[in-house]
């Protein structure tokens, strides 16, 4: 029995003694800041250093060239040319001035005249006939007329009143006249994008594009358009224009007459 347990103390001493020779050993911690700043330290100098740059090779120097080879190299530039000065000869001079009567003046062929203050001609859209314009409404139909109305006076003309225009047509042998409507003239005025006749002056040497409505009998023809100066006008005049042959934006007298 004794034997027996000394065989087991033997047994657990040698268990103990393997357990403890397998321990790593502990590092001791450091005692204060200045121990674990020398642990720091020591543990630095332990680490491989770094490798060390080897030198740069040495450059190549920049060749250097004589003159002789810079100048076959770069060769100068050829000389400009001598110009030989040439002679012209003069010739006399003429001070004429020509003038082309279809640029430098203008046609007063179409223009009829009050006076020396105004010209009027018929305008560069043809006169046609239209039973409205805007808020206006004809009893019959309107004409509508372009006008030119150039002041040719040194000063500028306060106004010219619309219904001293007239338009007047033949009609089985009689003479049938209207006079301007100004609502209308003012609406086709203003439909063509121009200034109405009697809504501003027109100063001097400007020439005011315009409308005039009529209200009229479009069965008439050899149309007139007839200027004759009132009482209220600063001037005294009358004239008469040919207007061309009006026609209708539509094939209006076939329609007319489809419809009899």
């Amino acid at each position: 029995m004794n034997s027996k347990n000394h065989l087991t103390g033997l047994f657990i001493g040698l268990i103990l003694l393997i357990a403890t020779g397998c321990r790593l050993p502990v590092q001791p911690e450091p005692a204060d800041n200045l121990a674990q700043l020398v642990s720091t330290i020591q543990v630095h100098q332990q680490r491989t250093l770094y490798p060390t740059a080897t030198d740069y090779p040495t450059q190549t120097p920049y060749p250097t060239y004589s003159d002789s080879e810079i100048s076959a190299l770069y060769p100068s530039e050829t000389p400009e040319p001598t110009l030989t000065p040439v002679r012209l000869t003069q010739y006399p001079r003429r001070n004429e001035i020509l003038v082309n009567p279809g640029v430098w003046s203008r046609d007063l062929r179409p223009y009829a005249f009050c006076g020396d203050e105004f010209a009027v001609k018929i305008g560069y859209k043809d006169p046609y006939f239209g039973f409205a314009i805007g808020n206006e409404v004809s009893q019959n139909q309107f004409l509508f007329v372009n006008l030119m109305v150039w002041n040719m006076s040194d000063h500028a003309i306060p106004l010219i009143f619309h219904k001293q225009f007239m338009a007047a047509g033949e009609s089985d042998g009689k003479i049938l006249v209207s006079q301007s409507f100004g609502p209308a003239g003012i609406s086709a005025s203003n439909r063509w994008g121009v200034h109405f006749l009697s809504s501003q002056a027109i100063p001097a040497g400007i020439e005011l594009e315009t409308w005039l409505v009529f209200d009229v009998n479009y069965h008439a023809e050899n149309w007139k358009l007839i200027f004759e100066a009132d009482d209220s006008a600063d001037f005294d005049c009358q004239f008469a224009l040919d207007i061309p042959q009006p026609n209708f934006p539509i094939n209006f007298y076939q329609t007319a007459e489809a419809n009899q």
